[in-house]
């Protein structure tokens, strides 16, 4: 039977009975959540609402009749396809309506990452970072019609209005939006964005914010709670998945009256040495900072193994092992004092991880480890 927006609205807990407007098309996501390769947030991000663009950035080549076959509901009345600005996933934590932004300058990090510079058509709507910044970390989606749909990405935009010893890339102008853009050969938004365009962005919030030596957490219906102080902030991350933990260091930084009171760590893994992104950088924030800020680099496949001098292999039981210093001592009573965060690309907390030769999750790493899963988070 056909579904109204109001009905899929009432059915907003991915826990009990959540459902998903895809396409046109309403699904019971709960039962299939389980087998989600990229975990539960992704599919909360989108629960009771329209989660096609959510669907379309990381599963443009599935169709969801096949993935969701057993899950449908039914259709959804009065759809007419194409974008909708106030049912989609990217709206809940909007702070400002679409703007336009064109793509005025290009800079190579390494052979596959740039740094991608926007000015705003209206000048003042670079203020819209300025308010940001107490909000951290912040992201932005750009997003280009293509058809009768949109292709969009979120991403994590650099902060650079403060002293340049706070920032990985000196001389960028602070009157332009800077993000860090991954590309990929076949990949729909590497392609627009290989050349001068005009793009819409919006600025959200994430889930899980930070203010001195507390975290907020967004629950599955948009409510923020406070998960308490902490003393240790540990940080997994992978890829690109540096990027918004780089605004928290940044901040963490340059308040070095906050840093006193946390002890951060930073395990970063990659490929190989031309995928880690900031490494001068971070390597010279943690020798100026040595008392607060270990930091730990992993590579699957380095390019040579004589001059690399930070771990060979992949984020797993051993690593912690070899390394024991690279995250937080686990307390002998309970860990409410530390915090742990990962971020990576899509599925790696999930599935970025080897126990025994097989592929596992992080999260399940460090609960083998001894670590509470009441304060590990996921970015």
């Amino acid at each position: 039977a056909a579904c109204t927006l109001e009905q899929v609205k009432e059915h907003n807990n991915l826990k009990k009975d959540g459902w998903m407007i895809i396409k046109g098309h309403v699904y019971s996501v709960s039962k299939y959540a389980p087998y989600h390769p990229g975990g539960f947030y992704d599919l909360a991000r989108a629960i009771g609402d329209d989660g096609t663009d959510l669907y379309d950035e990381v599963h443009h080549y599935v169709k969801a009749s096949s993935m969701l076959r057993g899950f449908e509901i039914g259709p959804l009345k009065e759809y007419k396809g194409g974008p909708s600005d106030n049912t989609t996933y990217l709206t809940r934590r909007m702070h400002e309506h679409w703007k336009i932004a064109k793509l005025v300058a290009s800079k190579d990090l390494n052979p596959s990452v740039k740094v991608l510079s926007f000015e705003f058509n209206n000048k003042n709507d670079i203020e819209v970072l300025r308010k940001l910044e107490s909000v951290l970390p912040w992201h932005c989606t750009l997003r280009k019609r293509k058809g009768n749909s949109y292709i969009s990405r979120p991403f994590s935009p650099l902060v650079v209005d403060m002293p340049s010893s706070f920032t990985p890339i000196k001389g960028l102008d602070p009157n332009l939006l800077h993000i860090v853009v991954k590309f990929y050969q076949r990949g729909r938004m590497s392609q627009i964005l290989s050349q001068p365009t005009e793009m819409q962005v919006a600025f959200t919030s994430s889930h899980l914010s930070f203010s001195g030596n507390s975290m907020h957490v967004d629950g599955m219906r948009g409510r923020r709670k406070a998960q308490g102080v902490f003393t240790s902030l540990a940080f997994i991350v992978a890829g690109t998945g540096i990027l918004p933990v780089l605004q928290i260091l940044q901040y963490y930084f340059k308040n070095p009256e906050i840093l006193d009171s946390v002890r951060i760590w930073l395990v970063y893994s990659n490929v190989s040495e031309e995928d880690i992104i900031f490494h001068d950088w971070l390597k010279e924030m943690a020798a100026d900072n040595s008392n607060n800020f270990t930091l730990s680099f992993i590579l699957s496949k380095p390019q040579n193994l004589k001059t690399w001098e930070g771990y060979h292999g992949v984020f797993d039981l051993a690593f912690l092992q070899e390394n024991p210093s690279s995250l937080p001592r686990i307390p002998a009573e309970d860990n409410q004092d530390t915090r742990i965060v990962l971020c990576g690309p899509p599925g790696y907390e999930d599935y970025g991880a080897l126990d025994n030769d097989k592929q596992t999750s992080i999260k399940s790493i460090l609960l083998k480890a001894g670590f509470d899963g009441k304060y590990i988070e996921s970015l």
